[in-house]
Protein backbone atom coordinates (compact mmCIF):
# COMPACT_ATOMS: atom_id res chain seq x y z
CA UNK A 1 0.00 0.00 0.00
CA UNK A 2 1.32 3.44 -0.87
CA UNK A 3 1.79 5.99 1.88
CA UNK A 4 -0.94 8.52 2.65
CA UNK A 5 1.32 11.36 1.51
CA UNK A 6 2.04 9.61 -1.78
CA UNK A 7 -1.67 8.97 -2.36
CA UNK A 8 -2.46 12.63 -1.68
CA UNK A 9 0.37 13.93 -3.86
CA UNK A 10 -0.43 11.65 -6.80
CA UNK A 11 -4.14 12.54 -6.56
CA UNK A 12 -3.20 16.22 -6.69
CA UNK A 13 -1.05 15.68 -9.81
CA UNK A 14 -3.83 13.72 -11.53
CA UNK A 15 -6.38 16.42 -10.69
CA UNK A 16 -4.11 19.17 -12.00
CA UNK A 17 -3.33 17.39 -15.26
CA UNK A 18 -6.68 15.73 -15.99
CA UNK A 19 -9.43 18.12 -14.92
CA UNK A 20 -9.85 16.78 -11.39
CA UNK A 21 -13.60 17.32 -11.24
CA UNK A 22 -14.01 14.34 -13.59
CA UNK A 23 -11.86 12.02 -11.48
CA UNK A 24 -13.84 10.10 -8.85
CA UNK A 25 -11.10 8.12 -7.16
CA UNK A 26 -7.57 6.88 -7.39
CA UNK A 27 -6.10 3.57 -6.25
CA UNK A 28 -2.36 2.99 -5.93
CA UNK A 29 -1.11 -0.56 -5.58
CA UNK A 30 2.48 -1.71 -5.15
CA UNK A 31 3.04 -4.69 -7.46
CA UNK A 32 5.46 -6.28 -9.93
CA UNK A 33 5.61 -5.94 -13.70
CA UNK A 34 5.87 -8.89 -16.10
CA UNK A 35 9.64 -9.12 -15.56
CA UNK A 36 9.38 -9.06 -11.78
CA UNK A 37 10.44 -5.44 -11.29
CA UNK A 38 8.51 -3.42 -8.68
CA UNK A 39 6.05 -0.84 -10.06
CA UNK A 40 3.24 1.37 -8.82
CA UNK A 41 -0.04 0.39 -10.45
CA UNK A 42 -2.18 3.55 -10.45
CA UNK A 43 -5.87 3.20 -11.33
CA UNK A 44 -7.73 6.45 -12.02
CA UNK A 45 -11.51 6.06 -11.71
CA UNK A 46 -13.40 8.43 -14.01
CA UNK A 47 -17.04 9.56 -13.93
CA UNK A 48 -17.55 8.30 -17.48
CA UNK A 49 -15.53 7.11 -20.46
CA UNK A 50 -15.36 10.56 -22.07
CA UNK A 51 -14.36 12.26 -18.81
CA UNK A 52 -10.78 12.80 -19.88
CA UNK A 53 -10.13 14.45 -23.19
CA UNK A 54 -6.46 14.74 -22.39
CA UNK A 55 -3.91 14.94 -25.12
CA UNK A 56 -0.96 12.58 -25.30
CA UNK A 57 1.11 15.56 -24.16
CA UNK A 58 -0.96 15.88 -20.95
CA UNK A 59 -0.71 12.16 -20.21
CA UNK A 60 3.04 12.19 -20.81
CA UNK A 61 3.38 15.21 -18.51
CA UNK A 62 1.45 13.36 -15.81
CA UNK A 63 3.70 10.31 -16.20
CA UNK A 64 6.83 12.49 -16.05
CA UNK A 65 5.60 14.42 -13.01
CA UNK A 66 4.79 11.18 -11.21
CA UNK A 67 8.18 9.66 -12.10
CA UNK A 68 10.02 12.80 -11.00
CA UNK A 69 8.05 12.85 -7.75
CA UNK A 70 8.92 9.22 -7.03
CA UNK A 71 12.60 9.77 -7.84
CA UNK A 72 12.69 12.80 -5.52
CA UNK A 73 11.66 10.39 -2.76
CA UNK A 74 14.35 7.87 -3.74
CA UNK A 75 11.70 5.58 -5.27
CA UNK A 76 12.72 4.08 -8.64
CA UNK A 77 9.45 2.24 -9.35
CA UNK A 78 7.70 2.96 -12.65
CA UNK A 79 4.19 4.47 -12.34
CA UNK A 80 1.83 2.43 -14.52
CA UNK A 81 -1.47 4.27 -15.09
CA UNK A 82 -4.87 2.69 -15.89
CA UNK A 83 -7.99 4.75 -16.60
CA UNK A 84 -11.38 3.13 -15.92
CA UNK A 85 -14.96 4.19 -15.32
CA UNK A 86 -16.63 3.60 -11.98
CA UNK A 87 -18.62 0.70 -13.52
CA UNK A 88 -15.44 -0.90 -14.86
CA UNK A 89 -13.72 -0.43 -11.52
CA UNK A 90 -16.62 -2.10 -9.67
CA UNK A 91 -16.37 -5.20 -11.88
CA UNK A 92 -12.60 -5.43 -11.25
CA UNK A 93 -12.96 -5.40 -7.45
Amino acid sequence: MASDNMDKDVKRMVAEELSGEKVLDLKIEETLDHTGDPILDITVVLKHRDAVNASGKSLLKLLRRTSDYLLSRGDTRFPHYHFVTSDEFATQA
